[in-house]
């Protein structure tokens, strides 16, 4: 027999192998390969397999999947970042599955459904080993653009038949694969067993939103591809054309498709892939949850995004057949970690170090290895003036004094932080009134601590060209403060703001298809008039809209009630209807009454005197005893009598700047989000959808 080290599977591939992989790739088979040559696969039970075009062909032919073979022969590149220049897929696969750089390094994940190998080609560029597998004919696009990777390979087979051994793979990744088989969960389960012990599999599926477009699929499917993908061309011209005209509108609602993709070719190709193939289910984020939860999976964690779930393979796992299903909440990724009041024991644990699953708070007391966001204020300027917010109120009482983070401070701040995943520059000003804004963003991103950045900006105070600037600097994307576009309303909310000016600025950073993003505050001044906001903004190029209550931290001017927040969630579905493609993420409540939040662990803040504070919702330095960043190093922050003692403090529900917050799962025995006591524990969860 050949031994593994005498199997070269870089011949078989086409390309210089990383050693290191090829060592997984002789273990990972369930039978074990004999040979390996330019042609052909030959494994210890006898049996072959070829290798065609140095891609090894586990299935004979493409089978149900035909749609997909003509769609990525055609589209080999128009989802590819490194092709487009752009980001799109990377925080597409982030925000689908929770993943960074840091989780997936060195390790082995199956791309199952690689397509072109767009996730594939995001997973090889932070380091992982990547076995991309396709039932279609995209392998060959596949191939073409992984061939740069040393450690990313393509196979052609069938999902519920793999080659591969059990627990092969640290990680899983399906994004919007499986709900085009004929039986998602029956080709979800043949997965499972191949995540390791500790591993996690992560997919998306379509949301019950895309059922209508499922009712098409049986008659569009039978069309010749080439024609349907001509009319695909002809009618996204028209639409983008022709967008207001009240006919298109109505067929439109009855053939959803959007015309407000980065690009014509992504619309284009969006509609094809959404009504060609020959499956199209949909499944909601709890049914999926009960799939894993079935098999033995925990650490449940589900995405802001629709049914995109990810969960882990427990090192001994254990099934409870008479345990009842309780239902899972979307948290958002990356998810963190409940726990009991009564106790403060955790019950599950959902996060990165430190914080394991353990009966004792000792780990909460240490320092986090690192943090997934973080929020650093670079100036407390600001060009508007809006209710509630800390400046103002200041300004009132004449106790505020406007200043921006020194360079210096700020380039110390970089070195003392742990890796993080998400920072956002922003605090109580608009940052891109700092003198050096676009310096300090080079600057953050040359430092090599974050994998992402933002800010958030209320995008009157510079020009598009100085936002073009920002983004080549190093800025990943930008959320724009839009609570209304009604005059009277911004005047009530954000003094200062020109709301016709700020439609047109919106619109024109689209068109200069820059990063935009739509931050959106809800409250009882705006509830009612959102759904006309939102049309405005569809009109205006439909970027994403994510939303947050308003919270009271001294000005409860805007706190709804349950009535309202009631008929705001009832008017939102109902727009939505209206605006088919627009991302729209209304605010979700998710955390069981009794929890505490964890902020504090995974998402900190800096103010812009390098003050270290708990969340992004509070920059007083004095809740963590005025430790500074730029004196000290991050462990060494967190280890300071001021910090331990917030957090002690925290455990017993003693901390005040905690009680306004709407994203506090206490409640602390007043109304909550949702309009009920938390003291009776007998809350409704709502999650919006």
């Amino acid at each position: 027999m050949t031994t593994n080290s005498a199997l070269n599977f870089s011949a078989a591939f086409g390309k210089q192998l990383d050693p290191a992989f090829e060592k997984l790739l002789a273990e990972i088979f369930i039978n074990k390969v004999e040979s390996v040559k330019v042609q052909e696969f030959t494994f210890t039970d006898n049996s072959n397999t070829p290798v065609v075009r140095s891609i090894p062909r586990f299935v004979p032919s493409d089978q149900y999947a035909g749609s997909f073979s003509f769609q990525w022969s055609t589209y080999t590149e128009t989802q590819l970042d490194s092709a487009q220049g752009s980001s799109l897929t990377e925080q597409d696969l982030i925000n689908k599955t929770g993943l960074s750089q840091a989780d997936v390094q060195g390790k082995l994940v199956l791309d199952a459904g690689v397509g072109i190998g767009r996730h594939s080609e995001i997973l090889a560029r932070w380091g992982a080993y990547v076995i991309g597998i396709d039932l279609s004919d995209a392998v060959e696009a596949a191939r073409d653009n992984l061939a740069q990777f040393n450690n990313a390979v393509v196979l052609q087979a069938d999902i519920s038949n793999l080659p591969f051994a059990p627990e092969s793979f640290e990680h899983i990744v399906s994004i919007g694969v499986l709900h085009h088989t004929p039986d998602t969960r029956r080709y979800t389960e043949s997965l499972m067993p191949l995540v390791k012990a500790g591993g996690r599999f992560s997919i998306w599926l379509y949301p019950p939103g895309f059922a209508r477009r499922g009712e098409w699929t049986p008659l569009v499917s039978q069309l010749p591809l080439i024609g349907f993908r001509e009319w695909c061309d002809w009618i996204v011209d028209v639409a983008r054309d022709n967008r207001g005209n009240h006919w298109l509108e109505a067929f439109m609602n009855q053939f959803p498709f959007s015309t407000h993709h980065p690009t014509r070719e992504r619309s284009v190709l969006a509609l094809f892939d959404g009504y060609t193939p020959t499956y199209h289910w949909t499944h909601d984020p709890d049914e999926v949850s009960n799939w894993f939860r079935e098999a033995g999976f925990d650490d449940i964690r589900l995405s802001p995004i629709p049914t995109a779930v990810s969960a882990c393979k427990p090192v001994a796992a254990v099934v409870k057949a008479n345990e009842p299903k309780t239902s899972v909440k979307a948290q958002g990724f990356p998810i963190v970690t409940s726990f009991t009041v009564s106790n403060h024991k955790q019950k599950t644990a959902v996060a990165p170090k430190p914080i394991a699953k353990s009966d004792s708070q000792q780990d909460l007391f240490a320092a986090p290895e690192k943090l997934s966001k973080l929020t650093m204020e670079i100036t407390t300027l600001c060009n508007l003036k809006c209710a509630g917010c800390p400046r103002t109120t200041g300004i009132e009482k004449g106790v505020w004094s406007d200043m921006h983070m020194q360079m210096d401070l700020f380039q110390k701040i970089l070195d003392h932080l742990p890796p993080v995943g998400f920072v956002t520059l922003h605090g109580i000003g608009e940052p891109t009134l700092h003198p050096d804004f676009n310096e300090l963003v080079a600057v953050a991103k040359a430092s090599g601590k974050f994998q992402r950045m933002k800010m958030t900006t209320n995008a009157l105070a510079r020009s598009v060209d100085y936002y073009r600037q920002s983004v080549v600097a190093g800025l990943d994307e930008f959320w724009i403060s839009v609570d209304s576009l009604n005059q009277e309303i911004c005047d009530q909310m954000r003094l200062g703001t020109k709301a016709e000016k700020l439609q047109r600025r919106v619109a024109a950073l689209v068109d200069a298809s820059l990063p935009v993003h739509i931050s959106m505050v809800v409250s009882a001044v705006n509830y009612r008039d959102i759904p006309t906001t939102l049309t405005a903004l569809y009109e205006a190029g439909a970027p994403p809209v994510h939303m947050q209550e308003f919270q009271d931290f001294g000005d409860p001017y805007g706190l709804m009630t349950a009535e309202q927040r009631k008929e705001f969630m009832q008017s939102l579905q109902e727009v939505r209807k209206k605006l088919p493609g627009m991302a729209i993420h209304p605010p979700t409540y998710t955390s069981p009454p009794g929890d505490i939040c964890t902020a504090p662990w995974f998402r900190p803040a800096i103010t812009v005197q390098g003050y270290f504070t708990p969340c992004c919702t509070t920059f007083d330095p004095s809740q963590f005893g005025f430790v500074n960043l730029g004196e000290l190093d991050f462990n060494q922050a967190w280890q300071q009598p001021g910090v331990h003692n917030w957090i002690k403090r925290f455990l017993k529900d003693e901390t005040e700047i905690c009680r306004g917050c709407g994203l506090n799962p206490r409640r602390f025995g007043v109304e909550n989000v949702l309009g009920v006591s938390g003291k009776t524990g007998n809350e409704q969860h709502v999650v919006g959808k």
